[in-house]
């Protein structure tokens, strides 16, 4: 019985999760984060925000950048990111360091300090971190 336990472990190979970046198409992951936008900070701010899609870094490595937005007529912050991992960490960033927010583990919400200024600060030069490792 201690084989075939063991012959059955070393040979499974599980299949692919369904919430891997490789199995969830771009978009969707961009969508993924205005919803956590939206339950972060609330509706009435995801249409501050723009997300956009970009290449990992040469190693293939994530990277996310946060900016202005081109056409700043709209006082909208720019996400990019090379997944929808990337472009939560972005928002958590923007968040931390450009808000002076912070978000815990506490029991509903206990320890979280999301008092945004108004109206939300806008990059004045491009950021970019580059991940050492895949987010």
């Amino acid at each position: 019985v201690m084989m075939c336990i063991n012959k059955c472990v070393s040979t499974y190979t599980p299949p692919p999760l369904p919430f891997t970046n490789e199995h969830v198409s771009l978009h969707d992951q961009t969508l993924a984060v205005f919803g956590l936008i939206s339950r972060v900070i609330g509706p009435q701010y995801v249409d501050k925000f723009a997300l956009e899609i970009i290449p990992p870094n040469q190693q293939g490595n994530d990277v996310f950048e946060i900016d202005k937005t081109q056409n700043n007529t709209q006082n909208r912050i720019t996400i990019r990111g090379s997944t929808g991992v990337a472009l939560s960490s972005g928002f958590y960033w923007y968040l931390k360091y450009y808000c002076f927010c912070h978000i815990s583990w506490g029991v509903n919400g206990t320890g979280d300090q999301l008092n945004l200024p108004n109206p939300l600060p806008i990059p004045n030069q491009l950021l970019r971190v580059e991940s050492p490792v895949k987010f």
